[in-house]
């Protein structure tokens, strides 16, 4: 695929549980206890698999693949 960057503020990966994923709604995580937003302008390179559960996704530029679950 190609480099991905979600877009920013409260809509690009949100997840399912604040504080556990990470996440681009500004809710510190266990990844980024400051509150910071963890994925806001951050650009993941290609192949890089990160998992979690999220409600929703939305990529600024890029693409990814992403797997539905229950």
């Amino acid at each position: 695929l190609e480099d991905t960057v979600f877009d920013s503020g409260t809509t690009g990966l949100v997840a399912e549980t604040t504080q556990l994923f990470p996440d681009s709604t500004g809710t510190g995580t266990l990844i980024d206890a400051d509150g910071g937003d963890v994925v806001d302008s951050e650009t993941f390179p290609k192949g890089i698999t990160i998992y979690g559960r999220w409600t929703e996704i939305d990529p600024a530029s890029g693409t990814c693949i992403a797997y539905i679950g229950d």
